[in-house]
């Protein structure tokens, strides 16, 4: 899986091996010299299960009406943590990212949702080999961590009708730590909970019995240059910004299901279309 989070001011990008002691890696800070960096092991166990139905009084305007289902994501064996200082303007900054691959196990993600139609109803089932990361931003000193924090978005993502991680974030536990302490590592963060939502025309529980073990750190130092660092060569980087100042226009997309009942039929798509609209609104 290659992987690539960052705030505005750091990025880290990642090669996850099957052993995520074994990553390769690049950072890269364009405000100022990286300072140091560390890489900590982390060994995710558990589960994150929801279960669904429709909301008699919201799925109407959401489309979603008619539906019950469950969905089942499993936490892959590894992933890592970074954590890196650097300076900016003079002081000393924080950030970290935190990284998860999903291809070690196969299809972590399995769906089954039942849609009821006037004519009897269908089943949907579906598997997904989903990987994710979140950025961890201090604020106040701490960090959020949680499955359904910000970059954690695709989580849940598959081809069955249901919640969203977004539908299901509001539900899910978040713990905040120091990213200094994050740093050391040799430490269990446990996202065990369970909790309700509504959202989307759907309402449902989450259950989590998600865990993270973080391992011994490994420590390594940038130079003073903030020159990218992958694989002990050093990498000249330019970066350049430049501001949108209009975007205009939409993007139309007409969607209809495949005419063979044998990949339609699965999903629960036989004879479904429709059309997405993007139209971006962006002024300055």
């Amino acid at each position: 899986m290659r992987a690539l989070l960052g705030t505005a001011a750091v990025v880290v990008a990642a090669s996850l091996a099957p052993a995520a002691a074994q990553a390769q890696l690049a950072v890269s800070v364009s405000h100022g010299p990286l300072i140091s960096l560390d890489v900590v092991p982390m060994r995710t166990t558990g589960s994150l299960a929801v279960r669904w139905d429709s909301d008699p009084a919201t799925c109407a305007a959401a489309g979603r009406c008619g539906l019950a289902g469950n969905m089942t994501w499993n936490a892959p064996r590894g992933g890592l943590v970074f954590v890196v200082e650097y300076l900016r303007n003079r002081r000393r900054e924080r950030a970290g990212s935190l990284i998860l691959s999903g291809e070690e196990r196969g299809t972590p993600l399995r769906a089954r949702v039942r849609r009821a139609t006037p004519g009897g109803s269908s089943l949907c089932v579906d598997a997904a080999s989903t990987g994710a990361g979140m950025e961890l931003a201090e604020r106040d000193g701490l960090v959020g961590i949680g499955f359904g924090q910000p970059g954690m978005e695709t989580l849940l993502a598959n081809r069955c009708a249901g919640p969203t991680m977004g539908d299901v974030a509001s539900a899910l536990p978040v713990i905040r730590m120091s990213l200094a302490r994050l740093a050391r590592g040799r430490t269990t963060i446990r996202l065990a909970g369970e909790g309700g939502f509504a959202a989307g025309g759907l309402r449902g529980t989450v259950t989590s019995t998600l865990s993270l073990r973080l391992g011994r750190p490994r420590t390594g130092l940038g130079d003073d240059d903030g020159d990218r660092i992958t694989g002990g060569r050093r990498v000249r980087q330019i970066e350049v910004e430049y501001r949108v100042a209009e975007v205009r226009g939409e993007v139309g997309v007409d969607l209809a299901a495949s005419a063979d009942p044998a990949e339609c039929a699965p999903l629960d798509a036989c004879g479904l279309a429709g059309t997405l609209r993007l139209a971006p609104a962006v002024r300055q």
